[in-house]
């Protein structure tokens, strides 16, 4: 797999393949619809975010972040539907853990979908406690979790 940064001309592919992504899990329809207006990215969201696109020999999946001062904000990855469980989402999460170490960040961030925390837990991301609410009415609770010093530590 090859990440690279994101050029604005891949911001439409990457917008499909967000859609088809979300799409993927089973969710109540009207809450989809209104969900996926709120995810897509734009130039603006490039100007202040830091985008990755991970190729196979096509696009197959999107890492998005947002670097605070002293931790890292996780608010994209999105990996395409026929290649969920061969190892991509993996292959990001420790791109994304080794680019941190590397820029003295320990934590990272992030609110993940409901369908993907047993991922992340495996991964070594850990909840926090914190619950936020989805700006869609009627949609789920997203659960804070965070990779920490343990997860940095065990991916040397």
């Amino acid at each position: 797999m090859r990440i690279s940064e994101l050029k604005a001309e891949e911001i439409p592919a990457v917008n499909e393949l967000i859609r088809s992504s979300k799409s993927y899990w089973p969710q109540d329809p009207e809450y989809l619809k209104e969900a996926l207006k709120l995810v897509g990215i734009d130039q603006d969201w490039m100007r202040t975010k830091s985008g990755y696109a991970l190729y196979e020999k096509e696009l197959v999946g999107f890492l998005g972040i947002e670097e605070k001062e002293d931790f890292w904000y996780l608010e994209h990855l999105w990996i395409a539907p026929g290649k969920i469980g061969s190892s991509f989402g993996k292959q990001a999460i420790e791109f994304l853990i080794d680019k941190a170490r590397s820029a003295g960040i320990y934590k990272i961030s992030l609110l993940p979908e409901p369908s993907s925390e047993e991922f992340y837990a495996k991964m070594g991301a850990v909840y926090t406690g914190v619950e936020v609410a989805s700006r869609v009415v009627n949609g789920p609770v997203f659960k804070e979790m965070v990779f920490g010093t343990l997860a940095f530590e065990t991916r040397r």
